[in-house]
């Protein structure tokens, strides 16, 4: 082996082995059922991955401004979001404005 290679090689297994850049976030799930978002609170880390589940029988969103948009999440659907930025997030249901939640990515 030659030795650029050998070197390459060190650095590639210096950053895999390296702690954090392996690991993934965490995976946590909102249920969307009742005309609620359950839980109505979440407390995230960046990186975390967010699963909202559409278990009601009529189509929902997930939408906090800008921020945060998932479109129409269909009955029976799922969307995925993967926390980025920290803040807090007060995101609502665009058809059914009533419903409220919130996620805080600290």
């Amino acid at each position: 082996m030659g030795r650029c290679t050998g070197r390459a090689l060190a650095f590639a297994a210096a950053l895999l082995l390296s702690p954090g850049l392996l690991a993934a976030g965490k995976a946590h799930q909102v249920t969307i059922e009742g005309m609620k978002f359950v839980p109505e609170s979440l407390e995230v880390a960046p990186g975390d991955t967010i699963t909202w589940t559409n278990k009601d029988f009529v189509p929902h969103t997930v939408t906090a401004g800008k921020s945060i948009e998932s479109g129409t999440i269909e009955a029976n659907g799922s969307w995925q979001y993967v926390a980025k930025q920290k803040g807090r997030f007060d995101y609502l249901c665009r058809f059914h404005p009533g419903m409220r939640a919130t996620l805080v990515v600290k």
